[in-house]
């Protein structure tokens, strides 16, 4: 391996503490720096710098000797001589891109891309594809079918998203050199959900909230303060909130309405769309429930539904522990199928479709950007309640 080019780990903020610490009696910062640097025996991704060049590349390893096959390579001019008919092979470029944004998604998000590229990984070891090139349209069609699990459509579809993302910086990289594979890809169809959306009944809701408040067996956590999370469920129910706005909600925050009693909470919801500022929205607390949140035992000095700092990563850690807590826990104690905190949402914009509020007054109240988006969701029962009014008026047997 020549002189001009520098083969080393990328090491992780975990594994840089680490050596800080081992290093630690080295007598200079710049001869501790150095050593970390130069230090190979961790597992950290292999990357590489050739002289006069600001920033590294990554070698596609972590493996050692494959690095440095890899870097000889280059040394000797060869570059990826041997690659010109088969091209990259795609284990290699999955490694790199997800070695490239470590440090730049939340970990939710890169936990999804970890898991939808292991899949497509595996289905193309299963037909017998090692490179990347050899992926067509026809193979993406099939991995969407057979490839993605038995999932429904909706979240099928989000997956995907991130796969075009993948196949994306594969084409600009030149890993892949059909430039008609994206827009294809961007045609393929998913089925709408069939499933209307199905809010809660009344007596599941009160199932529910009585096993939220009563269900512990954690030291941390939900689990340690149950009648919290109750209130965190009824929170839901009654103003439509989504669940990552609702973990953020402060009842000190809240300002008097028309009349006594009433209490108004205005919030930046966390979902909006990215080509938009995001709009100030507005729910309505009732002075129970203000209350009840106000004397309950708080999660945090801040705020009583979060124990941690608030952020993308944070959200998306006490969204899953909540959606567990609730479908693993709660829903079968209680009795309830497909127990999801979204569902509060819909038993919210049901019971007031149902108790005659106009939909242009829910939409608001949910905050949708749009009032076609709640006759999409919510049209059987706009149906319905139109029924009920014609029956009112004409009667049911006219």
């Amino acid at each position: 391996m020549k002189k001009n080019i520098k083969l080393y780990r990328n090491h992780t903020p975990e594994c840089k503490a680490q050596l800080a610490q081992t290093y630690r009696k080295l007598p200079t910062d710049a001869k501790r720096k150095k050593a970390i640097v130069n230090y190979l025996g961790c597992e950290c991704p292999l990357w590489y710098r050739c002289a006069g060049e600001p920033h590294g590349k990554t070698t596609g390893t972590r493996d050692e000797q494959e690095a440095k096959n890899f870097v000889q390579g280059l040394d000797l001019g060869q570059g990826n001589a041997d690659k010109t008919v088969t091209g990259e092979v795609l284990k290699d470029c999955i490694t790199k891109f997800t070695d490239e944004r470590a440090g730049q998604l939340a970990k939710g998000t890169k936990e999804a891309y970890d898991d939808l590229l292991a899949q497509l990984q595996a289905y193309a070891t299963l037909k017998g594809k090692a490179y990347i090139r050899d992926l067509d349209v026809d193979f993406f069609l099939d991995f969407k079918t057979y490839g993605m699990g038995d999932i429904a459509e909706t979240p099928k579809k989000m997956r995907f998203a991130k796969l075009k993302a993948f196949v994306g910086d594969a084409l600009s990289r030149g890993w892949i050199t059909n430039p008609a594979l994206q827009p294809a890809l961007k045609k393929i169809k998913f089925a709408a959900n069939q499933e209307p959306t199905q809010p809660y009944t009344e007596d599941e809701v009160s199932r529910i909230l009585e096993v939220a408040g009563t269900v512990n067996g954690k030291s941390e956590g939900y689990g340690r303060v149950p009648g919290t999370f109750r209130l965190l469920c009824e929170l839901m129910n009654e103003t439509g909130m989504r669940v990552s706005d609702a973990i953020s909600f402060n009842p000190n925050s809240c300002f008097a309405g028309s009349k006594q009693g009433r209490w108004i909470y205005q919030y930046y919801p966390r979902k909006h769309r990215r080509t938009s500022t995001p709009k100030l929205a507005q729910v309505y607390i009732s002075n129970r429930l203000k209350v009840a949140v106000e004397t309950c035992a708080w999660m945090s000095e801040a705020l009583p539904f979060t124990y941690c700092a608030v952020n993308d990563e944070t959200l998306e850690k006490l969204t899953r522990e909540i959606y567990k807590r609730l479908n693993d826990v709660i829903g079968p104690k209680a009795g309830v199928t497909d127990c999801r905190a979204h569902r509060f949402r819909d038993s919210f914009a049901v019971r007031w479709i149902m108790k005659g509020l106009g939909v242009e007054q829910v939409s608001k109240l949910l905050n949708h950007s749009k009032i076609q988006i709640t006759v999409d969701y919510y049209l059987p029962w706009i149906l319905r309640r139109q029924t009920m009014l014609e029956d009112s008026f004409f009667g049911p047997e006219s």
